[in-house]
């Protein structure tokens, strides 16, 4: 059965595309940003203890930072707006979000936007210390300055607005591609998690998983999950993938407590339904 596209985006399917657009534009702004610091960062402590492989001695943040808080407020704005607009639609109205739902889901966002950051910066700093490293073995050896150039213009390239991979380093991924995955998480994550809240408002008993069976959903294999009915408090089971791979409990797709890869990327949706099919 071909399952339509109103089923997995709603019927404001449209305005959750254009949504996800706009939120992806203004992540890889915030991405580019973001590595532009970085570099400067970098670049200040080199120059700071006069010696290359201090670059990498980036600073430990405990608290968000004036970058990551920008990008938590970008998150933010965007999720609760599809959060609101999903809980209505399934509740049938237009209702006030539990402030105990806002305040989790702001809480996930801040926690979140951290480790994004700190992904980043670790990706940043191996490959940065491979260059230097490189940098360093060539005769004559490149004084400090010539260094802080070639970061600021092999690290971080405006007009091909991506982070270059380093010879020798793991390489850092396309701005382009990070903020799509990013946009399309978080607005599913969003519309999703307030789909589940306006199910139980509306008073429905039952949720139904939606995948898509194009053979696309990689090593996760959701399609398997397409038509699985539970309870609207129970968890739906993915089942092992094999040896080594547990099943995994999920209240909805993107559920916040899965492992990331069941996340990223997720096409999979949710829709109330009368109960499991009888035999």
């Amino acid at each position: 059965m071909t399952i339509s596209s109103q089923a997995f985006l709603g019927r404001n399917r449209n305005k959750v595309r254009a949504r996800a657009n706009t939120l992806q534009r203004q992540i890889a702004t915030w991405l580019q940003g973001f590595g532009e610091s970085l570099i400067a960062d970098a670049v200040r402590q080199m120059r700071s203890a006069g010696d290359p492989s201090a670059a990498t001695n980036l600073r430990v943040q405990k608290q968000l930072t004036g970058k990551e808080k920008q990008l938590f407020d970008i998150l933010s704005r965007f999720g609760l707006r599809q959060l609101q607009d999903s809980v209505a639609e399934d509740a049938g109205k237009k209702v006030i979000i539990p402030r105990t739902i806002e305040s989790d889901y702001l809480s996930r966002k801040e926690v979140q936007v951290q480790r994004l950051a700190d992904n980043i910066r670790s990706e940043f700093r191996s490959n940065l210390a491979n260059a230097v490293a490189e940098w360093l073995q060539e005769t004559p050896q490149p004084s400090i300055g010539e260094i802080a150039r070639r970061m600021r213009t092999q690290f971080f390239t405006r007009d091909a607005d991506k982070l270059e991979p380093i010879k020798g380093g793991r390489g850092s991924r396309d701005i382009g591609t990070r903020s799509e995955i990013i946009a399309r998480t978080e607005v599913a994550d969003a519309r999703l998690e307030g789909k589940l809240v306006g199910m139980e408002i509306a008073g429905v008993e039952f949720k139904e998983w939606l995948a898509y069976s194009d053979g696309k959903s990689g090593d996760r294999h959701h399609e398997v999950m397409n038509g699985q009915v539970v309870e609207v408090r129970k968890d739906f089971v993915l089942p092992s993938r094999g040896p080594g791979f547990p099943s995994i409990k999920m209240s909805r797709p993107h559920d916040p407590s899965a492992p990331i890869k069941e996340k990223a990327n997720c096409r999979c949706s949710l829709a109330p339904s009368k109960g499991p099919a009888t035999q």
